[in-house]
């Protein structure tokens, strides 16, 4: 009973063997070569084709949301947007000569009638700069910036309150218009010596509002400072 038992088992082993080899030779192993493990053959075991397309449209989802992570941080003192005023920002094309940037700034009783709050959104463009050569140093002759700034206090409005007559004002008193220029130089910090931050710009900004411009024409009475502010900051950048 035992020799015939022997053969059935023997034969059994020698025909799985057989068929494992025919499986095999095919390339039907069941096998995903996409994880390299036993799987069921089923549609989650995706072709090579269907791989690359998931893992770009992968590579696209994270690198939108890539984009979104600040690539600088600015802290600025004055500038018609509160007397210190800090917030990231992100820079663009192709030598990164654009630069938009939200600031929250503050300005303390001690400074004005009332402490307020401005929430303001920054576009910046650099036409072009200069290395400074044998040193880390690039300079930026030239910055163009619009910002339009909108102050949180409840005095202030956009729509004009009933009791002045139509169109009495015509500029809003919460939300501002501000065009700046200025001037740029940018430290870039040696391999070595980075840590979370790849350079460091200081800049000087001239600026004026909407209402003060329109203020100025035509009226010789207001010199050149009592339209223009001056601002310093410092350009944080991390990559």
């Amino acid at each position: 009973m035992r020799k015939p038992l022997t053969k059935i088992l023997s034969g059994a082993v020698f025909s799985c063997a057989l068929l494992l080899s025919a499986i095999s030779a095919s390339g039907n192993t069941g096998i995903c070569n996409n994880f390299k493990k036993p799987v069921k053959q089923t549609d989650s075991c995706i072709t090579s084709k269907e791989s690359s397309k998931y893992y770009y449209n992968l590579h696209k989802y994270h690198t939108v949301w890539q984009k979104l992570i600040p690539r600088h941080y600015k802290l600025q003192f004055a500038g018609s947007i509160g007397l210190i005023s800090f917030g990231p920002g992100w820079g663009y094309g192709k030598k990164e000569q654009w630069e938009t940037n939200f600031m929250v700034g503050y300005t303390p009783k001690y400074s004005s009638a009332t402490e307020f709050v401005t929430l303001n959104l920054k576009e910046t463009y650099m036409p072009w700069r200069m290395h400074i050569k044998n040193t880390n140093l690039d300079y930026i002759p030239l910055t163009v910036a619009f910002t339009a700034s909108s102050t949180t206090s409840g005095k202030l409005w956009v729509h004009e309150p009933g009791r002045y007559p139509n169109n009495y004002y015509k500029f809003y008193s919460k939300v501002r218009g501000i065009i700046s220029i200025g001037q740029r130089i940018k430290f870039d910090i040696p391999g070595h010596m980075r840590r979370y931050n790849k350079y460091v710009s200081f800049y000087y900004e001239l600026n004026s509002c909407d209402l003060y411009i329109v203020s100025k024409v035509g009226n010789e009475q207001l010199g050149f400072w009592d339209v223009v502010n001056l601002s310093f900051g410092i350009k944080y950048s991390l990559f």
